[in-house]
């Protein structure tokens, strides 16, 4: 009988298209080795094998937006989610972000067992605008040498790599989400900035990889590729290679948590996730069942390894049904993360 439990288990992980549990950058630390594995092997588990997460937001409003979205949610359940995340980007204003602030939050939530990300709504290098500038956006000027704008953007990388230091001086692994939703037409890294040609963004995806890993030496990072929840381009369309990304997802806002690309970003062979959650934006007022985002993982996306709602209207604290959400069998809280 064991002998039969132990064959499942093998036929089950080699049924749910992960490669091999290899982090992509090979100096990871033992702990990102060791986080990667547990996150690859969740969807062989019967239960206890999607991790609830939650974004706590961006520059001085994090305490705030954690106050209410993340400890006033478990005021509300008794629960605490098991992922957050946090944006080192300067949102929509203007002020540079305290990402030391950030990284007390972080510091905190991972020294209480939970896990962190850091999502990055980087501004405009070429203006100093917001992440949504319009501007045809020449990515290869950008990476290149003695360009204006390359100098302005590497001031703005060890600005960045300097924040993930701390974290990673602290020992804290961090699920690191740069340019999410490349596959829209609203941030200038999107694919309207190089239309027809995914090239010059997995250019600049792995300008970053290379000089975060090798020259800063950031191994606590694992490198989520985040598409948008689009069919055209495909959600793969600017995937830079299996030795520069860890996890693959999709950012999802829907009444009904359909997700588009989920066979063409699993058939990748990397962990698939939710990494941005909500209800559908135009129905952004209305209240959001969180139970149907777990009953359609269970149905139609079972190899989700996790979810993270994004803040405000659609976070899970302002909708409904949070704390059957959270005791889910299927959900993993933050006492029930068992990685280490």
């Amino acid at each position: 009988m064991k002998r039969a439990v132990i064959l499942l288990s093998i036929l089950s992980f080699a049924c749910s298209g992960v490669k091999g549990i290899n982090t992509a950058n090979p100096d990871a630390s033992p702990e990102v080795k060791k986080l990667l594995t547990y996150l690859a092997r969740l969807p062989e588990r019967q239960d206890n094998r999607v991790i609830s997460g939650q974004h706590a937001g961006a520059l001085n409003r994090v305490p705030e937006i954690y106050d209410e979205l993340v400890a006033g949610l478990h005021k509300e359940t008794g629960k605490w989610v098991g992922l957050i995340s946090v944006d080192y980007g300067q949102w929509w204003q203007a002020e540079e972000p305290d990402r030391a602030l950030l990284n007390r939050t972080l510091l905190d939530y991972w020294n209480s067992g939970g896990l962190v990300s850091v999502s990055y709504h980087v501004k405009n290098p070429w203006t100093g605008g917001h992440s949504w500038e319009e501007l045809p956006a020449n990515l290869e000027e950008l990476i290149t040498p003695g360009t204006g704008v390359n100098k302005v953007w590497m001031a703005e990388l060890d600005r960045v790599a300097e924040a993930l230091a701390e974290l990673r001086d602290n020992g804290v692994v961090v699920l690191w989400r740069p340019f999410h939703e490349m596959t829209g037409d609203w941030f200038w890294w999107c694919t309207k900035a190089h239309p027809g040609n995914p090239e010059p963004f997995k250019k600049m995806w792995i300008h970053m990889f290379d000089y975060f890993t090798k020259t800063k030496k950031l191994d606590n990072l694992l490198w989520v590729y985040s598409a948008s929840n689009r069919r055209d381009p495909p959600p793969d369309y600017c995937y830079p290679g299996d030795s520069y990304v860890d996890i693959v997802g999709q950012d999802i806002y829907s009444d009904s948590a359909e997700v588009s690309g989920y066979e063409n970003l699993l058939a990748l062979g990397k962990p698939f996730c939710l990494s941005e959650f909500g209800k559908t934006i135009k129905n952004k007022d209305r209240p959001f069942d969180y139970l149907v985002l777990i009953e359609k993982i269970k149905h139609k996306y079972p190899d989700t390894i996790y979810w993270l709602s994004w803040d405000g209207p659609y976070s899970i604290a302002r909708n409904l049904n949070a704390e059957a959400l959270l005791n889910d069998p299927w959900v993993i809280t933050r006492d029930e993360l068992d990685w280490k």
